[in-house]
C-alpha cells in the first residue's frame, strides 16, 4: 500500500515538472459546465433588425428632400400639398423672403412652395423625427431617432439639386434565445438629391447618400460593437388630382440601403464575421388634402394618408433566436396631421402608425415642429 502510494505521487509530481517546462499552467481547470456559454445572439440581433434600421434611415432622408424638391404643378389656386412627417425649417433669398412668406402652408399653399415652385433659388431645410418601435411577443421594443438637414438649389426651373447630411441614433432592447440583450447605434450621413418637374402634374426627386454608423450590441453579459459603411438610394413619384377644395395625391416611393457592417470579436472571445446587409421598401399609396382654411389665427391644412408597403432583405435571424424575421413582409402606414400658418411660422404636427398587419411589430411616430421662412 505505502509502495503504491509513493509511485502514484511521483507520477503526479513527473506531470507538474513536464506542464511546468512546457510553460502550461498546472491551475485547475474548471468543468466546461462553469465556463460561461456565449450567446449567438449578437448575430441574431444583425440579422433581425439591421433591415429595420437601414430603411427607417432611408425614408427620412427620402422625406426631406420631398419638402425640398415638392411644388405645386397644376397651377391652380386651390392646389394645397403637404409635406411628410417631421419638422422642417427653411429660409431661402433674402430679397424673396417677404413677397414668399405666405406662399406655402408647409411645402405649398396658392400655386408656391418648394424649389420647383416657389421663387427663391435656394432653400436651406431641416427635418427631425422620432418613432417607437414595439415588437410582437415583446422580442424588441425600442426607439429610432433622426436629424437632417440639407441646401437645395434650383438650377432650371424644371431641375433642383441639393445636398443633404444628418444624424441618427437607435435604441433597442431585445429578447433572444430568451436572453434579454440590446442593439444601439449612431450614424452620420452626407448625400446629395435631385428633383425634375416632369409635367403633367408628375414630379420625380431621387438621392443617393453615405451613412457611417457605430453600432454596440449585447446579450445577456456578452458585448459587443463595430463600425458600418451604407449607401442608400432612394426614390419618390408623386401626382396630383384635383377635386373642387381636394386634392388627392397618389405617390410611389422606392428605397435601397446597403451596408457593410465590419467583423468583430466579443466579450466572451467568440469571432463574428463581416456581414453585407441589403433591404429595400416599395410603397404606394394616396395622401387626400382637406381643404385649407382660413381663420384669425392663421391658415390651417388637415390632411390623411394610407400607404401599402413591402419590405425585403437579405437577412434572417435564427428561427430559435425569436427575434422577427422582417426579410420579406408587408404592412400598412395611416397618417394624419395638421399644418397651421400662424404669424410669420408654420406650426406642424403629425401622428402616424405603421407595421399594422405585418405579424412582427407595429409603431407609432409623432412630430411637432416649426418652419419660418427668411
Amino acid at each position: 500500500m505505502i509502495g503504491q502510494f509513493v509511485r502514484q505521487r511521483a507520477r503526479a509530481g513527473l506531470v507538474l515538472s513536464v506542464a511546468a517546462g512546457l510553460g502550461i499552467s498546472t491551475a485547475l481547470v474548471a468543468p466546461a459546465s462553469a465556463i460561461p456559454a456565449p450567446s449567438t445572439s449578437t448575430g441574431d440581433q444583425q440579422s433581425s433588425l439591421s433591415s429595420l434600421i437601414l430603411l427607417h434611415h432611408a425614408n427620412t432622408k427620402r422625406m426631406g428632400v420631398e419638402d425640398d424638391t415638392a411644388t405645386d404643378s397644376g397651377g391652380s389656386s386651390t392646389a394645397n400639398y403637404v409635406s411628410e412627417n417631421g419638422f422642417r425649417y427653411s429660409f431661402s433669398d433674402a430679397d424673396k423672403a417677404t413677397e414668399n412668406a405666405f406662399r406655402h402652408l408647409n411645402a405649398y399653399i396658392d400655386n408656391g412652395g418648394g424649389l420647383l415652385g416657389g421663387e427663391s433659388s435656394w432653400e436651406a431645410w431641416i427635418k427631425g423625427r422620432y418613432s417607437h418601435y414595439d415588437g410582437d411577443n415583446d422580442t424588441f421594443d425600442g426607439h429610432i431617432a433622426d436629424l437632417f438637414g440639407g441646401i437645395g438649389m434650383r438650377v432650371s426651373p424644371t431641375v433642383v439639386v441639393g445636398v443633404l447630411a444628418g444624424y441618427n441614433d437607435t435604441g433597442f432592447d431585445t429578447l433572444a434565445n430568451a436572453v434579454t440583450g440590446a442593439l444601439e447605434a449612431t450614424g452620420f450621413s452626407v448625400g446629395i438629391y435631385t428633383g425634375i418637374k416632369l409635367g403633367g402634374g408628375y414630379e420625380l426627386d431621387a438621392s443617393v447618400s453615405y451613412t457611417g454608423s457605430d453600432y454596440d450590441v449585447r446579450s445577456g453579459t456578452t458585448t459587443g460593437s463595430f463600425d458600418a459603411d451604407r449607401i442608400t438610394i432612394a426614390a419618390h413619384l408623386r401626382g396630383r388630382h384635383q377635386m373642387g377644395d381636394w386634392t388627392i395625391v397618389p405617390t410611389i416611393d422606392f428605397l435601397w440601403a446597403s451596408e457593410d457592417q465590419d467583423a468583430y470579436t466579443d466579450s466572451a472571445l467568440v469571432s463574428h464575421p463581416s456581414l453585407r446587409v441589403e433591404a429595400g421598401r416599395i410603397s404606394i399609396g394616396p395622401k387626400v388634402l382637406l381643404p385649407a382654411m382660413d381663420a384669425s389665427n392663421g391658415d390651417h391644412q388637415y390632411w390623411v394618408s394610407a400607404m401599402g408597403e413591402y419590405e425585403f432583405s437579405d437577412g434572417s435571424p435564427s428561427p430559435a433566436s425569436g427575434l422577427p424575421d422582417l426579410s420579406d413582409i408587408a404592412y400598412l402606414r395611416l397618417a394624419g396631421g395638421l399644418d397651421s400658418r400662424i404669424g410669420e411660422g408654420i406650426l406642424t404636427v403629425r401622428g402616424d402608425i405603421f407595421g399594422i398587419g405585418s405579424g412582427e411589430y407595429i409603431a407609432y411616430g409623432g412630430t411637432v415642429g416649426y418652419e419660418i421662412p427668411f
